[in-house]
């Protein structure tokens, strides 16, 4: 039986903004991409309109590497 599984990864800053710092942006999430491609593994990731804006070269890493599609909001 083949079994299907799908990861959802919050992409925000450090302790979910409790704090100043993006080192798991700037060093986790490449790897975590990385994972995801060598295996073939599709992932959603949630970002925020304030991320995107502040690191908008995150989506597009994002969207190579994973194969991902955008969505619109409220779809």
């Amino acid at each position: 039986m083949d079994e299907k599984y799908c990861w959802t990864c919050d992409v925000e800053s450090d302790w979910g903004g409790r704090v100043n710092e993006y080192k798991g942006l700037k060093e986790g999430l490449p790897k975590i991409l990385e994972a995801f491609k060598s295996r073939n593994v599709k992932g959603l990731f949630f970002i925020s309109t304030e991320l995107m804006e502040r690191y908008g070269y995150i989506v597009g890493q994002i969207l190579k590497e994973v194969k991902a599609s955008p969505s619109k909001p409220n779809e």
